[in-house]
């Protein structure tokens, strides 16, 4: 019977598509001085679900055997972090 942290080790693709969509529309967001709302709006959900990413991560990292995974789990949880809150906060920097 496959456990949580196993089905989560599954869907880590799906998590790089989601930062790297998110580091898209950040830069897409830079591009176009927040001027175009579709953009900013995909931006900020994108930050929001990179936000969320991080519990599933956290619970990786908390299911890691060693330390050496355990601390790559807790890198990514951060850049992950990183990358949510840049999605996030950048279009507000535009704003009139």
């Amino acid at each position: 019977m496959p456990t949580i942290a196993d089905m989560l080790l599954l869907t880590i693709p799906v998590m790089v598509l989601c930062l790297l969509v998110g580091l898209g529309l950040a830069i897409g967001v830079l591009a176009t001085e927040g001027r175009n709302a579709k953009i900013v709006t995909a931006s900020q959900i994108a930050g929001l679900i990179n936000l969320a990413l991080i519990l599933p991560l956290g619970v990786l990292a908390w299911s890691a055997e060693t330390r050496d995974v355990r601390w790559m789990f807790m890198f990514v949880a951060g850049a992950f972090a990183l990358i949510g809150l840049v999605g996030l906060r950048l279009p507000n920097r535009f704003r009139d």
